[in-house]
């Protein structure tokens, strides 16, 4: 067992895990590294790009375990299940409908029931508003591009260490 959590919202859309064991992804030779343009990023590390052309955003052999997970409808706690502590809590004005953390588990994606899509990073506790009349969003699988839709609209982000321009 990882860990546990207390909370009343059990829809798979409204938590979030992601594990990254450095030991089993160095034996299965899936290395994680720094994405370019990250500003919080160690310039001492090697960076690079993810398979397909994303960007993964993660700390080389870096071992972490996460879960993101509404503590009530308008907060979103972030747990680091290695240490047991709480990494975070967003605090929300509007009810909070799907959230999803980023494969390195240094971004949380959210939406609102108002369908604004909110981009939150954990290191330096900023939000970003991406989209609003937001109907679809998600992460592209194994990378830190952010696909989304509003109305008519296909929204990509491909650099969400820069979501303004």
């Amino acid at each position: 067992m990882l860990g546990n959590v207390r909370t009343e919202y059990t829809s798979p859309h409204l938590f979030s895990i992601r594990i990254n064991d450095a030991q089993t992804a160095a034996a299965e030779g899936k290395v994680k590294e720094v994405a370019e343009g990250d500003p919080a990023a160690d310039p001492q590390q090697a960076t690079g790009a993810a398979p397909g052309g994303g960007q993964t955003g993660g700390l080389v052999g870096t071992e972490f375990k996460k879960i993101a997970y509404l503590a009530d409808s308008h907060s979103v706690r972030i747990l680091d299940l290695l240490t047991g502590l709480t990494q975070t809590t967003v605090v929300h004005t509007a009810k909070i409908d799907w959230l999803e953390l980023n494969p390195s588990a240094t971004r949380l994606l959210f939406r609102d029931k108002r369908r604004q899509l909110h981009l939150y990073n954990l290191a330096k506790d900023e939000r970003h508003t991406l989209l609003s009349s937001c109907s679809y969003c998600q992460w592209a699988p194994e990378s830190d591009v952010v696909v989304a839709q509003n109305l008519n609209n296909l929204c990509v982000w491909y650099n969400v260490y820069a979501p303004t321009r």
